[in-house]
Order: C-alpha cells, then structure tokens, then sequence
C-alpha cells in the first residue's frame, strides 16, 4: 500500500512538469549549462540547500552549504557542509568535506565530464570520510541531461561504501529558467536502498549574476524513502 501511494504521487508530480518540459524553447539561447559541470573559470559559486523530509512518525531536516571555486577552466576547488534532524530530535553536523574538481574540455560536441575527490570529518560516526565522484552530462540548446555517481567511504571498522546516483533532465523555458526532473537514490545498497523522483524548477532571483532559487518536490518510490520531499536552493556566484 505505502509503495502504491509513493508511485500515485510521482505520477501526479511527472504529470505536472511534462506540459512545461514540451514547450517551446525561447529564441536565441545560448548552450545550457550541465550541472556540476560548468563553472566558468575565476567564478565562485555558493549554493544553500534545504530538504524536509516527510518521515514516520514527523519531519526529518537536512541542511547542506558547498562552494566551488573554478581556478581554471579544468581544475575547481570546494567544500560542503552538511546538517541533519531526525523527527524528534535536534539539528546536528553530520559531515564537512574538502573536494577537488578535473573537468574535461567540453568543445562544440555538448558533453560534459568531471571527476571530483572529497576528504574531510563524518562527525556522527567520528571518523574521516571520502567521496568519489563522477558527473556526466550533454547539452543543447533546450536541453540537458546530466549525472552524478559516487561512492561515499566511512573509515571506521564494519563500514561498508555506499554507492549513489542523480539523473536529470532539464529544459530551458526562457532566459535563466529552467524546468526539469530529477531522479536519485541508492546503487549496490543491500539494505533499504532509498529511490525518489519529481520535478523542479529553476529561476532567477534578478538580472546578471543575481541568485537563483530551485524549488523541488520528490516522491519516494521504495518503503524506506520518505513518502516526499521539499528541496528549497538559493544558488550564488559571482
């Protein structure tokens, strides 16, 4: 029944985002971004990142605060903070990370590669903690699609990785707005793998390099993801 209602929902978030994805696209649009991808060279980028979790028996909290910093056009440098609640109890940091960034030239094919190395403190378990990933990704005029793999390490006894994966596909609907969905989860997880999906939108905040705001709602689609999720993004760069 819990997994009939959570596939209900992402029909009816899928359902809402189509007629907006088959759009026309505005004129004269430039190359869309890929995300995790571009990032000019000598830009910063800060990017604000709240979840609520709709969990039994309340809401869960995650809070996550990165930068990146492009030193050129191949090599980018970062970090994340990241906070979570359980229903019930109080705000914690659960992890805070340095990350390194290669990205490959992308040239006048469209597609788009980079592979980023994280390091830093998983403060719940009291250990390090490493990340690797990969991302993905091709664009047109309209479109784009992008991924994001990676594979999280805990050093501590009797820790396993854990394996995660980020599908998107994303139109551009005029100047700075984009639409798209987005599907994300677990990969390799024997227990409770966690699977959601849904729609997003992306808007500007203002003109040339004022902030833009993503708002999301993501249906989960096995008994151990939370029914949904509200994600609300405040993205920086200058």
């Amino acid at each position: 029944m819990v997994e009939d209602i959570c596939r209900n929902k992402a029909f009816w978030l899928l359902a809402a985002a189509w007629p907006a994805l088959l759009s026309s696209p505005a004129a004269g649009q430039e190359v869309l971004n890929i995300d995790g991808i571009d990032t000019e060279a000598g830009e910063t980028e800060i990017e604000l990142e709240t979840r609520i979790l709709d969990e039994d028996p309340g809401a869960g909290l995650f809070i996550q605060a990165q930068f990146e910093h492009a030193l050129s056009d191949r090599w980018a440098i970062g970090g994340e903070l990241e906070l979570e609640r359980d229903p019930g109890d109080a705000l914690l940091a659960d992890a805070a990370l340095a990350s390194l960034k290669w990205r490959a030239p992308r040239g006048n094919s469209g597609f788009g590669f980079a592979l980023q190395v994280s390091a830093g403190y998983a403060s719940q378990d009291r250990a390090v903690v490493g990340e690797t990933a990969a991302y993905l990704g091709w664009s047109n005029a309209a479109w784009s699609l992008s991924s994001k793999f990676d594979v999280e390490q805990v050093f501590e006894r009797g820790a396993e990785p854990e394996f995660g994966y980020r599908l998107r596909l994303a139109r551009q609907l005029g100047d700075d707005l984009e639409i798209g969905i987005e599907g994300a989860g677990d990969l390799w997880t024997a227990d409770d793998p966690q699977h959601r999906i849904g729609p997003y939108i992306e808007l500007p905040l203002g003109g040339d390099e004022a902030p833009a705001l993503e708002l999301g709602a993501f249906a989960g689609l096995t008994r151990n993801t939370p029914d949904i999720q509200y994600r609300v993004e405040i993205v920086f760069e200058f």
